[in-house]
């Protein structure tokens, strides 16, 4: 998945949020800086399943662990596609992946 942000308020900002393998029941938390306003970032898990978004709370400048008031979302994640060919003793492979794009427009105030 890749999460485009855009961010109000005096950088530098930084987003922290969770994510849940729901298959497995793990969890990991994350921290995004950034002192861009616009900011792209790639929160893909390296396990193929199912996966439950949390994002937790805001930083900047001014402001600290303000709530970040968006509803939890759940996304599949897959292997990536991959094919392999032989031709003539050479192994040739190729791969793709999905991305997911969310735009989060967060305001601090």
């Amino acid at each position: 998945m890749r999460f485009n942000v855009t961010f109000v308020g005096e950088p530098p900002f930084k987003l922290k949020y969770s994510y849940t393998n729901e298959n497995t029941g793990e969890s990991k938390v994350e921290n995004i800086v950034s002192n861009q306003s616009r900011f792209i970032f790639n929160g893909t898990p390296k396990v193929p399943g199912k996966y439950t978004y949390n994002f937790l709370s805001l930083n900047d400048v001014n402001y600290f662990n303000v709530p970040v008031n968006i509803t939890e979302t759940t996304f599949p994640v897959h292997p990536p596609s991959d094919a392999a060919f032989l031709k003539t003793g050479k192994l040739y492979s190729c791969g793709m992946f999905k991305y997911f794009y969310l735009l989060l427009l967060i305001d601090i105030i």
